[in-house]
C-alpha cells in the first residue's frame, strides 16, 4: 500500500512539473496563435497588465499582426532569446517569415509569472 501511495504521489508530481511551459514556449504559442489567427488563444499568453491597458485595441492590433503574417506566407520559424531568473524573463524574439517578405521581425520581449503561469509582459 505505502508503494502504491508512493507511486500515485511521483506520478502526481511528473505530470504537474511537465505541463508547465517553458517561457519560450509561452512566446511561440503567442506567435503561433496569431499566426494561426486565434486572437484569443494569443491573448491567453499576455498579462493581466496589457489585457487591461489596451482592451478592444489589443485585438484590433493582434488581428492586424495576423494579417501581416499571412501577406508574408506564415511563419517558418521562432527564435526566442530570454536571460533572467526567477519570475521575470527578458530577451528578443525572431519572426522568420515563410514568404518574400522584406525582412524578418525583431522585438524585445519580457515575460513574468502571474498565479504560476509564464505571461507576456511590458517590456522596459
Amino acid at each position: 500500500m505505502k508503494k502504491i501511495n508512493s507511486l500515485i504521489i511521483l506520478l502526481c508530481f511528473v505530470g504537474f512539473t511537465s505541463c508547465q511551459k517553458s517561457p519560450e514556449d509561452i512566446v511561440t504559442k503567442f506567435y503561433r496563435s496569431v499566426e494561426a489567427g486565434e486572437i484569443s488563444k494569443a491573448k491567453e499568453c499576455l498579462s493581466k497588465q496589457i489585457v487591461a491597458q489596451f482592451g478592444n485595441k489589443l485585438t484590433i492590433g493582434l488581428t492586424k499582426e495576423s494579417e501581416k503574417i499571412a501577406k508574408c506566407g506564415g511563419i517558418k520559424d521562432i527564435k526566442v532569446e530570454l536571460e533572467g531568473k526567477g519570475e521575470i524573463r527578458s530577451g528578443s524574439v525572431t519572426i522568420i517569415y515563410s514568404g518574400d517578405c522584406p525582412e524578418n521581425k525583431n522585438d524585445k520581449i519580457s515575460l513574468i509569472q502571474e498565479d504560476g503561469e509564464w505571461k507576456i509582459s511590458m517590456s522596459k
